[in-house]
């Protein structure tokens, strides 16, 4: 990473004001999606977006705000978008361990607009990377699709 991508990835950490806003509104978000008021979690998500840092993917904090919209996307069957998000996903802090996370992300936004094929390749890395734990406290419908022939 070079050195004024750190200087903007920190630039977040460092503004204590900054933070807490930017959890404070995520936190709602996830408040409205637990609410199932999943439209009122998508305008509280792109709040917590639009705080980070531009170039917003180098900033650890945008890998939860995208998988957050993956999830409320697909709460809202707006698998366009889901899949979308599921793309920037695949691009947010790259420093952070890969656990094969993204990619279960993007397996489930596949699945769930009815690309079985395709999620099916994105659960085979997952299941790799993760050993199986990216399937663990999840739908088995995900992992029925991997076991399939």
């Amino acid at each position: 990473m070079k050195t004024t991508e750190k200087k903007v990835k920190s630039e977040l950490m460092d503004n204590m004001s900054i933070k807490k806003e930017f959890y404070k509104i995520k936190d709602k978000g996830f408040d409205f999606l637990d609410s199932d008021k999943a439209e009122n979690a998508v305008a509280e998500f792109k709040k917590a977006w639009e705080l980070l840092p531009s170039p917003k993917v180098h900033i650890d904090e945008s890998y939860s705000v995208a998988a957050a919209f993956i999830e409320t996307y697909i709460a809202l069957e707006d698998y366009k978008k889901a899949l979308e998000w599921a793309d920037t996903l695949q691009k947010c802090d790259l420093e952070r361990y890969d656990d094969g996370d993204r990619e279960f992300n993007k397996g489930v936004a596949l699945f769930e607009s009815g690309n079985l094929t395709e999620a099916k390749k994105w659960f085979v890395i997952a299941n790799e990377k993760s050993e199986g734990v990216a399937f663990e406290d999840q739908d088995p419908k995900y992992k029925k699709l991997l076991k399939s022939k």
